[in-house]
Parts: structure tokens; C-alpha cells; sequence
């Protein structure tokens, strides 16, 4: 099953849960039930201008797929996955980010971790300028590189570490070109409580 939304501009005080998004009422609510009865799309894939709110709500669900004590509307906020999702540890999310190439190898999603995590701090609805400014890229080109995929696919195989899901959040998911190729086997058929959010 797959699922698409198309956002409209929101603003949210905070980024870890769905209380803290202003507005995508019906959004939230599909999302609520799609997990109070156990028939969480695979993939999503969230629609929106450069720099708008599908990044929270994505962070947002999920720390409501794997919060401990979650009510019927929410993740609780407080419990050891919430404090994780606030800071962007959780070992069971995932994030799939453009990079570009320092050297000779082909740089992944893990080199840049720190400078993501730090940018979304900051910023949670960073643009496409603002990360290559966060990056210093230059005029140097981003993309979502095979190796990279290929690193996904080995970290999906395994199972999830705390968490009821192994959650994969594909920012800018316009940067895979053909090497998205390499992950549509994973997409279309990944392991049971795999979430992919593009």
C-alpha cells in the first residue's frame, strides 16, 4: 500500500509531535487511524514546497509509531523513544539525505549526519540552500548516490533495534535520479514494519 499527501505551508513550535503541527488536520487523522488499526502504508510519500512542514510531520509519526506510552491522538513526548526522536537518535529512524563527494569515495547519508541533525535543530523547515549552506557544497552537485543506497538496503535488512518500526525518512527524494532504481525492490516490498516516508 502506498500512501500520498500533499501538504499545504504550516507552522509548528516544535517538530516532535503531531499536537505541535499547526493545521493538516485531516492528514493527522488519516495517520492516527491508519496506526490505531494496524495498516501503516509501507511508503509515504509527503508532497510540499522546498522548505514546508513534511519533514515534522514525518519526525512526528515516526515517534508516534514508536513512542512507549502513546495516547489515542499522539506520541506521549516524555518516554526514552520521544526523548530520542527529539533529538534525531533514535536507532530505528532513518534518514536518506543528498551529499556530495569530499574526496575520491562516494559520501553517504552517515558523513553528514551531525551537520543534519545540527541544520534541523536550528531549522526544522530547511531548504535546499540552506543544507548546502550548512554543508559549505558550493557549486558542487548533490545527489543520493548508489553507495548510499545500497547502505540502506544492508541497514533495512536488519532487524529494528528499540523501536515497533524501522522508520526511513528520504529527504528530497528528487536527488535519488537512477540510482533510486536500486531501491525500488526495498519500496515496493520492505520488512514487516518498514516505513519508508519520501
Amino acid at each position: 500500500m502506498f500512501l500520498l499527501v500533499k501538504f499545504i505551508p504550516i507552522i509548528a513550535t516544535e517538530f516532535m509531535q503531531f499536537k505541535d503541527i499547526t493545521g493538516q488536520e485531516k492528514i493527522k487523522n488519516s495517520l492516527r487511524a491508519a496506526v490505531k488499526q494496524d495498516r501503516v502504508p509501507h511508503a509515504l510519500m509527503f508532497l510540499s514546497k522546498d522548505g514546508n512542514g513534511n519533514l515534522p510531520l514525518s519526525i512526528a509519526l515516526s515517534a508516534f509509531l514508536n513512542c512507549l506510552n502513546p495516547t489515542a491522538e499522539d506520541s506521549c513526548g516524555t518516554c526514552a523513544s520521544c526523548t530520542k526522536h527529539k533529538q534525531l537518535i533514535h536507532p530505528d529512524l532513518h534518514f536518506v539525505i543528498p551529499t556530495f563527494n569530499k574526496g575520491s569515495q562516494p559520501a553517504t547519508t552517515n558523513d553528514f549526519l551531525p551537520e543534519f541533525r545540527n541544520l534541523l535543530v536550528n531549522n526544522l523547515y530547511a531548504n535546499t540552500e540552506d543544507w548546502k549552506n550548512q554543508i559549505g557544497s558550493e557549486n558542487k552537485a548533490l545527489n543520493i548516490n548508489s553507495k548510499q543506497c545500497r547502505d540502506m538496503i544492508k541497514s533495512m535488512a536488519l532487524k529494528t533495534f528499540e523501536g515497533k518500526y524501522k522508520v526511513v525518512i528520504v529527504w528530497m527524494p528528487e536527488y535519488l535520479k537512477e540510482q533510486g532504481n536500486i531501491l525500488l525492490k526495498l519500496i515496493e516490498e520492505p520488512a514487516p514494519k518498514t516505513v519508508f516516508i519520501l
